[in-house]
């Protein structure tokens, strides 16, 4: 919960700061580069799927219930030698989510994380199960290398982006839904130590025009700690998705 009031606070004082310096320009006059040329601060939202690349075959997840959210603050700073090319540090908090295929979930203990059927994990039995996922959330800095250039005369322009990330884990926690005997239907939801990498690291790739991108992030850093997860294997992932803003 404190994750998302911060991420809603840092977003709601980009877009007033924004909204200072938009008041000098003409709305139908707005181009990107006027934009960077206003207000160096700018809000950014990202809508992802999550896609487990190393993973045992009971681990395996569905890709569009998989989503990830990001939403953060970037600093852009042009680099006046060399035309076209900015520097854009920020901070984001991340959300990770990753529904699992089959009815198993994860459970930690003796120091290692293990696939446990849902079933086992609920007394008295149950009807079905409906869904099961395993959540990350996770505060990150970032640094971004971008170059853009506008195709158009006077419109807003193509960009490239390559950046790379390091981060601190916030939260993990695991979440079911299932139908009990008596046809009820319970959600319940376990937060602990799943041994998840505490700072996980990577890069980033994104292609765009305008406010409009495409993105693929690539942690290089498992996603559970070595030999903790199931079946000791290392596993990894990626995110792929849409990139709304700097």
């Amino acid at each position: 919960m404190y994750p998302s009031l911060i991420c809603v606070f840092l977003c709601f004082c980009s877009v007033w700061t924004e909204g200072l310096y938009a008041q000098k320009q003409e709305k139908d006059q707005r181009t990107r580069e006027d934009v960077f040329s206003s207000s160096p601060l700018r809000p950014y939202f990202r809508l992802g799927w999550n896609t487990l690349l190393a993973h045992p075959p009971e681990l395996s997840t569905s890709v569009f219930p998989s989503l990830s959210y990001d939403g953060g603050l970037a600093w852009v700073i042009p680099i006046s030698k060399y035309e076209g090319f900015t520097l854009a540090p920020s901070v984001e908090l991340a959300s990770r989510n990753f529904r699992f295929k089959e009815e198993f979930t994860l459970s930690s203990r003796d120091g290692k994380i293990y696939l446990s059927p849902v079933r086992d994990l609920v007394e008295g039995g149950l009807e079905r199960v409906e869904s099961s996922s395993y959540q990350l959330r996770t505060l990150c800095l970032m640094g971004e290398l971008q170059y853009a250039r506008s195709i158009f005369s006077g419109g807003d322009m193509f960009f490239i982006g390559l950046g790379a990330f390091v981060g601190r884990l916030l939260e993990s926690r695991t979440t079911f839904h299932y139908e009990s005997i008596e046809g009820i239907p319970v959600k319940r939801t376990v937060s602990q130590d799943y041994y998840s990498s505490k700072y996980p690291y990577g890069i980033q790739v994104k292609l765009g025009y305008a406010f409009i991108s495409i993105f693929y992030r690539m942690p290089l850093s498992p996603l559970f700690g070595p030999e903790k997860g199931p079946l000791g294997l290392r596993t990894t992932f990626s995110t792929a998705g849409i990139h709304i803003g700097f």
